[in-house]
């Protein structure tokens, strides 16, 4: 499940959309005839349009949680307006703490682990692209296998170990923080000058494990980290998917309807799924004579109804 809009709206993934579009083509031809029986496919046709799936849905929890984060983070600010002549300001940063930044640094943690999972998800996928079986399900133990690396073009290694370098080894390394040592939200501040701001401050040295080893010199905050993390995946996906030779394409918003329905033995059951765009536009798919048809379906907005 992913929101197709988000990303075309952005133009966010969209080689990979190119790829994803091939590997759904694939398995259309492949399942076009009357076999069903999965087990007898092709494991590179089953299994990436799961991976595809997964990937597409991982980051639109992200996309989603950056605009929630950022919705939270002006809430804070603005809740803290409200009482600024009341204070005594005389440094450049403050202690603080609010509902909304509850809101806001709830979504940090989930982030992360959704780009490492995004991160392995990658390997997966390549490893059923390119016909790899024998790589790992995990990009850090790609990383460290050079077993691994050599069955790969030079072209993707580089890809994959300069985002490992430059962002992906770091994303783990918070990650793994945050769920076998210690909360990785732990210092929260409110910036006065020389601008406002919220500040959730991630260590200098993720490396470290103990609380007590931590750094913040470098005042690296989550908020602008996690969104600089996400668009160094996308890069890192969008790159891959050119160097496999998959050009541009917009997502479609679909429905998953095979298994709903495989076994049914009716030529017409009406409508069985229904794809909603917003409060005005929305499209229907019925089953009938056999077969799927798709209708789109409008309705006018309340200040145009006589």
């Amino acid at each position: 499940m992913f929101v197709a809009r988000f990303f075309n709206k952005d133009n966010l993934f969209q080689r990979f959309g190119g790829w994803t579009s091939d590997i759904m083509e694939k398995k259309k031809l492949v399942f076009k005839d009357e076999e069903k029986n999965i087990r007898s496919k092709p494991m590179t046709i089953t299994k990436s349009p799961l991976l595809t799936e997964h990937i597409l849905f991982q980051a639109t929890s992200i996309y989603i949680d950056l605009i929630y984060l950022k919705k939270a983070e002006t809430e804070c600010i603005n809740q803290f307006k409200l009482f600024e002549n009341k204070l005594d300001l005389k440094i450049d940063k403050i202690r603080f703490h609010s509902p909304y930044l509850l809101d806001l640094s709830i979504r940090i943690s989930p982030i992360l682990n959704s780009i490492r999972i995004l991160q392995n998800l990658v390997i997966r996928l390549l490893k059923y692209e390119l016909n790899k079986m024998t790589l790992p399900n995990s990009m850090h133990k790609y990383i460290k296998n050079k077993n691994h690396q050599e069955q790969i073009s030079n072209e993707i290694n580089n890809i994959i170990n300069k985002y490992w370098e430059n962002s992906g080894e770091k994303v783990k390394q918070y990650r793994d923080i945050n769920q076998h040592h210690y909360p990785l939200v732990r210092e929260t501040y409110l910036q006065i000058k020389p601008e406002i701001k919220v500040l959730v401050l991630l260590p200098d040295n993720p490396d470290k494990k103990a609380y007590k080893d931590a750094l913040f010199n470098e005042q690296i905050n989550a908020i602008d980290y996690v969104l600089s993390a996400f668009y160094k995946f996308h890069d890192l996906l969008e790159s891959l998917s050119s160097e496999l030779g998959y050009e541009p394409k917009p997502f479609q918003q679909e429905l998953r309807i095979g298994r709903f329905i495989e076994n049914i033995n009716e030529t017409d059951l009406g409508t069985i799924g229904l794809i909603i765009y917003n409060s005005t536009r929305a499209r229907k798919i019925n089953f009938m004579n056999g077969g799927f048809i798709q209708d789109e379906l409008f309705l006018k907005k309340k200040d145009e109804i006589n």
